[in-house]
Formats: structure tokens, sequence, C-alpha cells
């Protein structure tokens, strides 16, 4: 099968490609070996996933043949499973905001905003101070910063995504090792609520590094919008899982499925930041919802996480 990849014999047939299918399937073995050697020495089977995507992926195979298309998993490839991809954010949010209990919330509110608090001010300092550094003592590093302001809004924008955390990883972890109790519930919380806020701070980084960059005006009314719509499209989401399961309550996954790329299409034409409005529609589902439908919610996305995880890790 490689061979055929490598030298481009399997045909293409119209929108059908079967190199992509080829790929994908070899890589998703490949991801399960990975995982499965990464769990017998102690490690999380995310590693493995991650490090087949490291060992198979396009950046790898531009080092060594200095050809990205030779890669069993290439750009093209790529491309062509981002489907995959958005289903595996909708599952990631709902997943995280499932997590996010009222009743814990509270108990841990003090550290959990403590957490925040201390790495929302400290590391974008040591973060930004780094690349203003970087710039000033070496200036043929970052060339297409030739100036003052789009150096400091770079160390802006560079040190306000280095506060974000993965919750994805998080919950792959915490899903693998069925990991219980306070400690757990405090880092998932603290990993979720900064992950929400870190979405307020970058539209607001964003909006003050365009103010330096171009001396466009500060737009309040969009980050409002963007904010706004993604709540209430989670909140529309949350109460149209808590009536399917009151009512219907059959086919889940294929719901689920479902909701997810219609969430993620809305999301997409209207600019909204998808991942923000599942968290929150999760967070309805548990906190809101009737009797036990927010472990249901939770029992139906671990069944599908697996698979999904395991592509989403690797590329």
């Amino acid at each position: 099968m490689t061979a055929l990849l490598g030298f481009e014999l399997v045909p293409e047939t119209g929108a059908f490609h079967p190199k992509v299918l080829a790929a994908l399937g070899f890589i998703i073995l490949c991801a399960y070996t990975f995982g499965e050697i990464a769990q017998r020495v102690g490690l999380p089977q995310v590693v493995g996933y991650i490090t087949t995507g490291v060992l198979f992926g396009p950046h790898l195979t531009k080092l060594i043949w200095n050809d990205r298309v030779q890669a069993l998993f290439n750009d093209d490839v790529v491309d062509e499973i981002k489907l995959i991809n958005g289903l595996a954010i909708g599952i990631i949010g709902l997943t995280a905001g499932g997590e996010l209990k009222i009743h814990e919330l509270r108990k841990d509110a003090r550290s959990i905003g403590a957490i925040i608090t201390a790495q929302t001010l400290i590391i974008p300092v040591l973060v930004g101070g780094g690349i203003i550094a970087l710039g000033k003592v070496f200036p043929d590093t970052l060339p297409f910063l030739d100036s003052t302001t789009a150096l400091a809004a770079a160390a802006l924008m560079f040190g306000t995504l280095a506060v974000g955390t993965s919750p994805a990883t998080t919950l792959a972890v915490v899903t693998e090792t069925h990991a219980k109790g306070p400690l757990t519930n405090l880092m998932l919380g603290s990993v979720i609520s900064k992950d929400v806020s870190t979405v307020l701070v970058f539209l607001v980084a964003l909006q003050f590094a365009a103010i330096m960059v171009t001396g466009s005006s500060f737009d309040a009314g969009a980050i409002a919008w963007e904010l706004g719509v993604s709540i209430l499209l989670g909140c529309v989401m949350g109460g149209v899982i808590i009536l399917y399961l009151r009512y219907v309550n059959a086919e889940l996954v294929l719901f689920t499925v479902t909701l997810v790329f219609v969430g993620q299409a809305v999301a997409q034409q209207y600019h909204l930041e998808a991942l923000l409005a599942f968290i929150v529609a999760g967070f309805i589902v548990e906190n809101f919802g009737f009797g036990d439908q927010g472990d249901r919610m939770i029992h139906e996305l671990e069944r599908l996480a697996l698979p999904v995880f395991v592509v989403f890790f690797t590329v």
C-alpha cells in the first residue's frame, strides 16, 4: 500500500479519493498500535497517537526527503479529513461542558479563580517578553517583524495564546484512566474554565493587536457578537439535546453526530467560536437536564470518542 501511495498508482475517481481512505486506515491502525505500546510503558495512549502523526506526517517527511507530498499522511490527506476534526471538536466540547458541574465549580471556585488569574497574568508576560527579547537580540530570526509595533503586537498574541491549554488532551487522559476525585475535578474545572476565559482574552488581545498594527478602532461589538451568539448557540443545542433525550431517546450516536455537524456549520457560517458553543451545550445538559441526562450524554460521547480521538491527535 505504501508503494502504491508513494508512486501514485492508485487512481482518483471523481470526488472519491482511494488514497485518502487507504492512508486513513493505515494511520488508524498505526495509531492504535502506538497507543497500546505507550500504554504498556506507562504513558497515556494519546502519546502514541501524537507520535504516529509525527512519524508519518508531512513535516518529518519534509525534513528527511525535502518533499511533503511523499508523506503517507500528507497535506492533501489532512485537508480531506477535516470533517473528522470538526466532529472531534464537537465531542471534546460537549464532554468538557458535561464535566462542569455547578456544585463542584462552587466548591472549587476560589482555587480555580486563583489558577486562572495566576496563569493569565504570568504566562503572557514571560512568553511576550521572550518574543520581544528574541526580536531585539536576534532580529534576523523574526525578519517579518521589522518594527517595534509589530513586535509588540506579536508578543501580545503569542503571550495570549500561550495561556490556553488543550482540554482535549486532559479529557483523553481522564477518560482513559477513569480518574475520579477532588484533584481530577479541580484539574478539569480549571482547564475547561481557563479555555473559556482564554477565548475572551484572545478576542480582546486580537483587537488590540489590530489597533497597534493597522490603527483600527476597538470594536467591542464584534467581541460581544462572537461571544454572545456562540453562547446562545450552545444554549439552543443544549436545549435540543435535553428535549431529544427526554422525548425520543433513540439512535443517540447518530443524533450526536448530526447535531455536531449542524453546530459546526452554523458556527462557521456566522464566524462563531464552535468549541465554546459545544462547551456551553454540554454544561446546559449536565446541570439543567432531567435526571441522569448528563451522564447518558457523556456515555454516548465516550462511545464515539476513541476512534475520533485517534484521528484528531494523529492529525
